[in-house]
């Protein structure tokens, strides 16, 4: 009985050894763990401050693209109205040019108008000119004619007597 208790000893020992070794063992496997649990922290850490980093460079960008397109709509309100403005001028531009050619029409018709009364008024002018000398010489003859008949009165006079 006792050699049966000294193997049994003899292997609780073995087993106690044993479980010592396999102790070891999970205490270098938990260390290892632990080392590789801290740098999958390390590791964790750096992503979750790249991450931020990414999110503070994409809300910066949001912002840029926000502040893009607001420009944009600000550019295209600006571009429609100076649009309208063109459109305008062009049509007062082509109002301003119908006015202009029928001004310059009238000034045509008013300068054609003109030319005429001023040939009318050298017509008449020069049929002024020849009742005047015509009246002149109808007034010479009529002297004449008086004096001939003066003349003549008075040379029947003179016959009378």
């Amino acid at each position: 009985r006792v050699s049966d208790t000294e193997s049994q000893v003899a292997e609780k020992e073995k087993a106690l050894s044993d479980l010592q070794n396999e102790l070891e063992e999970t205490r270098s496997k938990a260390g290892a763990f632990e080392s590789e649990l801290n740098e999958v922290k390390s590791s964790q850490t750096e992503t979750v401050e790249k991450l931020k980093e990414v999110e503070g460079e994409r809300n910066e960008k949001e912002q840029q693209l926000q502040a893009l397109q607001e420009d944009k709509a600000r550019l295209e309100t600006e571009s429609q109205a100076v649009s309208e403005k063109l459109s305008k001028a062009e049509e007062e531009l082509h109002n301003s040019e119908e006015s202009s050619a029928a001004l310059k029409a009238e000034l045509e018709k008013v300068q054609q108008s003109a030319a005429e009364a001023e040939a009318k008024a050298k017509a008449a002018e020069e049929l002024v000119a020849a009742r005047e000398s015509t009246e002149s010489e109808i007034e010479q003859k009529l002297a004449e004619m008086q004096k001939a008949e003066a003349t003549t009165r008075s040379e029947m006079a003179e016959m009378q007597k």
